[in-house]
């Protein structure tokens, strides 16, 4: 923050908002998500974030329903009533490990939006694709991570439930429709697609 404050000459505050992410959902053991949701909210909170949002833990791959829309508001609710993460200034202060890390994620940060500068700034470079490109490619190496078991989701590539009765979504079965960009989509990507692709056509062979 004090770097991008820096490079463009002002003092005005940065509101930081974060999301959860999708994309190692799963519908496989699904209420394993929660588990994953809430470890990415506390490290939001943990990094300094201002606000933030907690997806659904169906989120993805069926509609959100009012048990898992109270879910995610409750996970909210149990790190900042329960957890008392919103108490502490720098939860992380004095952590070696977590300031390494938080240091080499800042870095690499800079260097990326120094490279997207570097293309014309952000609109420029998203109307190239340059952008999506990148992101295309880390999402690529966390597909292949994930395929290979170099990158665990529990219940989907380790520890599989063999007994779990799988149904195949309607995303599976049909995909939805896009309307036309004059720009390259950036598409949503999940690391257990390929997962669920195979327990279904194994269902399926089993029928």
């Amino acid at each position: 923050m004090k770097l991008l404050q820096k490079q463009y000459g002002t003092d005005l505050s940065l509101h930081i908002h974060t999301q959860t992410t999708s994309i190692n959902k799963s519908s496989l053991d699904a209420y394993n998500n929660m588990i994953r949701t809430t470890t990415e909210c506390m490290s939001a909170v943990i990094g300094g974030c201002d606000s933030l949002s907690v997806i659904p833990y169906n989120f993805g791959f069926e509609d959100a329903n009012d048990f898992s829309d109270r879910m995610a508001l409750n996970q909210q609710h149990i790190c900042r009533d329960e957890a008392y993460l919103g108490k502490v200034a720098d939860i992380a202060a004095g952590s070696y490990y977590i300031e390494t890390l938080t240091e080499e994620l800042a870095t690499r940060a800079w260097e990326r939006f120094k490279e997207i500068e570097a293309k014309g700034g952000y609109i420029k470079a998203f109307t190239s694709g340059f952008i999506q490109d990148l992101i295309e490619k880390d999402c690529g190496e966390l597909l292949n991570e994930s395929a290979e078991g170099k990158r665990v989701l529990i219940g989907v590539n380790k520890f599989q439930n063999p007994k779990e009765k799988f149904e195949p979504y309607t995303y599976l079965v049909k995909p939805k429709s896009e309307a036309a960009s004059p720009f390259k989509k950036i598409k949503p990507v999940r690391m257990a697609f390929k997962f669920e692709e195979e327990k279904l056509l194994s269902n399926k062979a089993a029928k």
